[in-house]
């Protein structure tokens, strides 16, 4: 009964040695570098990378797989993985890591559990193919409604809408070294995209634009709005913005106006008048768009004459100031002579200053 009871305790003591694993930390695992910045086409277009972790053993499993072929390939049945650059672009790699758990014996240490999945970012860059998108940029001209457009000062190509058919358009000169295959382009969140091909070698091509679409407008004002009946002056003055480097002309119809260009005189008219100006762009021999512009004139009815007239001769001695005859000179409303013409603005000069 001794000798049973030895043993029962012995074997009780080797039981209490065995240790079941515990399931490892989290992210025992990790990728370095856990970045890889790869180009295509260049000498050095694959990456080592190595996973490391605690408790590792050769019993680990590991599993490759990339989230984009097409920009990047893996290749790895272990630790180490090599990725290849195939395109432009950003992906990511992951590596998943397996391990059983096994519990420790006499003289080996217990394997901890282990699955984890390891992510590394990938990007892809092709000097190649961004200098021929830049030389495709360079090669197009871009236009709106059939008139060459160019950059503002923000870097913004500016269409000025005409008509509702007016659409963008790009294309390339015959030895560009290009072809383009988007060649009427749409607006598309404040970018437009164009596409193409490079004729050396066929390879695609494209190229972003920051655009936008204005509609042009004259605006017209008149200083006074309301003028007196045949004797009130008012000064008409357009202002239509310049486009693509080209400045409008002015014309104006409705009335008899004085002069010409963006401003005029209009005098001596009986009844309100509506005066309308047409600002016209000439963007070439065959090609003429128009906006136009209306304003208002109010005729004041009443009639109106001159108060406060001082004689035709007014002798003064050198250095004498009349401040009381001169500001007198004023238009008023011949039924009542106490009321002034509104809207009239005067003007005095000498014919001798000296």
């Amino acid at each position: 009964m001794k000798k049973f009871l030895s043993l029962l305790l012995a074997l009780t003591m080797v039981l209490s040695l065995v240790v079941v694993p515990a399931r490892a930390d989290t992210n025992v695992c990790s990728a370095n570098p856990a970045s890889v910045s790869l180009t295509v086409g260049s000498t050095g277009n694959t990456q080592q990378v190595t996973i490391s972790g605690t408790g590792l053993t050769s019993s680990a499993t590991y599993t490759w797989n990339t989230s984009n072929s097409g920009i990047a390939t893996v290749s790895g049945s272990d630790g180490t993985a090599t990725i290849a650059a195939v395109a432009a672009g950003n992906t990511s790699v992951t590596c998943q890591v397996s391990q059983n758990a096994v519990a420790a014996t006499e003289g080996t240490d217990a394997v901890p559990a282990i699955n984890e999945t390891v992510t590394i970012n990938v990007t892809v860059t092709d000097p190649a193919q961004d200098a021929a998108n830049t030389a495709f940029g360079t090669a197009i001209t871009l236009t709106y409604g059939g008139r060459n457009c160019a950059a503002d000062g923000t870097g913004t190509y500016v269409g000025y809408k005409f008509a509702d058919a007016d659409s963008w358009a790009a294309s390339v000169g015959e030895d560009s070294g290009f072809t383009v295959t988007t060649p009427t382009p749409t607006l598309n969140n404040g970018y437009i995209t164009v596409s193409g091909k490079q004729t050396s070698d066929n390879r695609d091509v494209t190229v972003r634009f920051k655009a936008k679409v204005e509609v042009p407008a004259v605006t017209v004002t008149a200083k006074p709005s309301t003028i007196a009946k045949t004797t009130g002056t008012a000064t008409l003055t357009a202002s239509a913005p310049t486009i693509n480097g080209v400045a409008p002309t002015y014309a104006w119809t409705g009335a008899t106006v004085v002069g010409s260009g963006r401003t005029v005189t209009l005098t001596g008219i009986t009844t309100n008048a509506t005066v309308t100006c047409t600002a016209s762009y000439t963007f070439g021999q065959d090609n003429v768009k128009s906006i136009n512009s209306s304003v208002n004139i109010v005729v004041d009815e009443n009639t109106y004459i001159w108060s406060g007239v001082p004689a035709t001769t007014l002798n003064m001695a050198k250095g004498d100031t009349n401040s009381t005859t001169l500001p007198a000179i004023k238009l008023v409303n011949s039924a009542n002579t106490s009321t002034a013409a509104t809207g009239v603005t005067y003007s005095y000069s000498s014919s001798n200053t000296s």
